[in-house]
């Protein structure tokens, strides 16, 4: 497809949304991808520095320090006078010589470059040298042999530059390589930064451009729909308003027919609820005849029952005279007995007497007898002590018997006079019980026959009710269905009376949306 074709074709809004979100994904994952590769490298060189160079730089600085602790350690031992001093000097460079060992191991590991290898190569030949003429120099220090040692000394001087010229060899070597990682890391760097923002410039631009070609595409667009939605709403409009006046006189028209029909069926509705009413109160007014007639007639029983049981409670209250005076009897014997134990009683302080006269005289014959009669004397004490508690009791019991008495003979004189008035009472109570009844029967028939006659006036009432009730209805029904069809004509002129107003405010809506799209696309000035 030409560019001039890709421009003239017909675009929708998704498309081209989709097509510059697709070119600017495009570009931005260019970038980013880009970007990706430099920081890539930039992470190989950092790798490089920290993994490679700097670890060497700081091996070579160790061997070298340890290198020097040795040679200094041998020097030093030349002045050593006792075998303690010699014995540290010895310690000290046994400890260097073996970090000088370990240290050359971890160096080795860590070589990555041919110059850096030839160089540690030239630089362990120098240091076995220098240990073998270190053993030559322990040899005579051992043995005391001091200028021999010195001799060995001054000659190792030489292997110990040459060594020290091949270790600054490679810490420059190493400096070297690290520097040039960190130069590599910042040229990338750069070149990062100015590709991805020549690439950020360009999206920048390229979004510009795309943005005010589909802003001049969409603003032509909806110019279109403006105009066309323009002409529809007046006609719209136009409608709108025809239906709407159309809407409100039909509903007005129905709505008064509406209210003069619901006046109708409320007039026939109040009239069939009253005659209705009537129907039931007749019903109800014979059920309760009916109900009042069973009412007067068990009446007629009950007094009958009544009379009968006024006639039985007469001779019951005979009878319960009876046995009234028999329990009165009855209490008078109680109190006979109560007499005959106060008799008893003073028999008992009479023998309480002579007791305790016999216990006064069991003391004196026992304080006679001396020694002897302390024993009978205590139980004479025990015995008159007994007695005197005994008459104590005695008196009480003749107290109470005394006291119950005269309480006995009162109840039985309260309960005589009691009786008496109850038994009076009573023969007047049932004497105006039968004249009362005897009135309440003859009531009683009188409202029987009142109820048969009214019975007869309530069935007539009834049956010209359920004639006018059922008439009533079929006119109830008639006007029902005719106010069931108005009010479904009214509902249906409210809908579309409701709905042109809901399509007017629908117009109104989208004149406004035109208004405000015309705005948009052609801004005032």
């Amino acid at each position: 497809m030409s560019v001039k074709k890709f421009f003239k074709r017909k675009w929708t809004l998704s498309s081209m949304v989709t097509t510059t979100a697709v070119l600017a994904a495009v570009v931005t994952t260019s970038a980013g991808i880009f970007a990706l590769y430099e920081m890539t490298l930039i992470t190989k060189n950092t790798s490089e520095l920290t993994d490679e160079w700097i670890p060497k730089i700081s091996k070579v600085g160790e061997i070298s320090t340890n290198i020097a602790k040795f040679r200094t350690a041998e020097w030093e031992a030349m002045d050593d006078k006792t075998a303690e001093e010699k014995k540290a000097s010895e310690d000290r460079m046994d400890e260097s010589s073996g970090n000088v060992t370990i240290y050359n191991k971890s160096f080795a590991k860590l070589i990555g470059d041919e110059d850096t290898q030839r160089s540690f190569d030239k630089f362990s030949e120098h240091w076995d040298k220098y240990v073998e003429e270190h053993d030559k120099f322990y040899s005579f220090w051992k043995e005391g042999k001091m200028s021999e040692a010195a001799a060995v000394l001054n000659g190792s001087q030489k292997i110990y530059s040459e060594m020290f010229d091949e270790m600054k060899s490679i810490s420059d070597i190493s400096f070297e390589g690290s520097l040039a990682a960190k130069e590599s890391s910042d040229k990338i760097s750069v070149r990062a930064r100015w590709t991805v923002g020549s690439i950020a410039l360009a999206c920048l631009i390229l979004s510009s451009i795309l943005a005010w070609f589909i802003a001049r595409y969409i603003s032509r667009r909806i110019e279109n729909v403006v105009n066309k939605l323009t002409d529809g709403s007046a006609i719209l409009t136009g409608s709108i308003v025809e239906i709407s006046g159309s809407s409100t006189n039909l509903s007005e028209s129905v709505t008064e027919q509406v209210s003069a029909l619901h006046e109708t069926v409320a007039s026939i509705t109040e009239i069939n609820t009253k005659v209705e009413q009537n129907n039931q109160t007749a019903e109800q007014t014979k059920q309760a005849s009916a109900h009042s007639m069973k009412a007067a007639e068990q009446g007629l029983r009950n007094m009958d029952e009544v009379m009968s049981s006024i006639d039985h409670i007469a001779g019951g209250m005979k009878d319960l005279v009876g046995k009234i005076e028999d329990s009165h009897k009855e209490i008078a014997e109680i109190n006979q007995i109560i007499s005959a134990i106060s008799e008893k009683t003073k028999v008992i302080n009479d023998i309480v007497f002579q007791t305790r006269l016999l216990s006064f005289n069991a003391s004196v014959e026992a304080a006679r007898a001396g020694e002897h009669g302390k024993g009978f004397a205590v139980v004479a004490e025990e015995v008159g002590k007994l007695a005197q508690m005994s008459g104590a009791s005695a008196d009480e019991i003749g107290v109470l018997l005394e006291s119950s008495t005269k309480k006995v003979q009162e109840i039985v004189e309260r309960a005589k006079e009691q009786t008496n008035i109850v038994v009076e009472t009573n023969k007047k109570q049932i004497n105006s019980g039968h004249q009362t009844a005897k009135k309440c029967s003859d009531t009683l028939q009188e409202i029987r026959e009142n109820i048969n006659l009214v019975n007869e006036l309530i069935t007539k009432i009834a049956s010209a009710s359920e004639e006018q009730a059922h008439g009533l209805k079929e006119i109830s029904g008639a006007m029902s269905q005719l106010n069931d069809s108005t009010s479904y004509n009214s509902n249906i002129a409210s809908v579309t009376s409701k709905e042109a107003q809901r399509l007017d405010q629908q117009a109104k809506e989208q004149t406004v949306l035109i208004e405000d799209l015309t705005k948009l696309i052609k801004p005032a000035a």
